[in-house]
């Protein structure tokens, strides 16, 4: 599989078991669930959903192990891409990584 590794955190490609625990267990910081669902007017597991299936490339952030964030770029109607990022309180404790990577 290829990704991207530092230490204990790994970015890779969302893959089919990573949408199964999206959907069912993951554990979504409170403030990134209202955001989703407010924007997409859906409850949070069929707005994550939508989100994943109108974006080309979703990652997955992985520490310990464990996926603690999804990021990717939603396509609009008038070709604009939105770049998104759904975390886990854990992932906001490795921020440094996060920003580290998208540079």
């Amino acid at each position: 599989m290829k990704g991207h590794a530092l230490s204990n955190r790994y970015v890779r490609p969302l893959i089919q078991a990573d949408l199964r625990y999206l959907l069912t267990a993951f554990p979504v910081r409170e403030k990134d669930r209202i955001e989703v669902e407010e924007a997409c007017g859906l409850p949070f597991p069929v707005a994550l959903k939508a989100t994943l299936s109108s974006s080309d490339n979703p990652h997955v952030i992985e520490v310990d192990g464990s996926v603690e964030g999804v990021f990717g770029v939603s396509d609009h109607s008038d070709g604009v891409g939105v770049p998104w990022l759904i975390a886990s309180d854990a992932l906001v404790r490795e921020i440094r990584f996060v920003l580290c990577e998208a540079l």
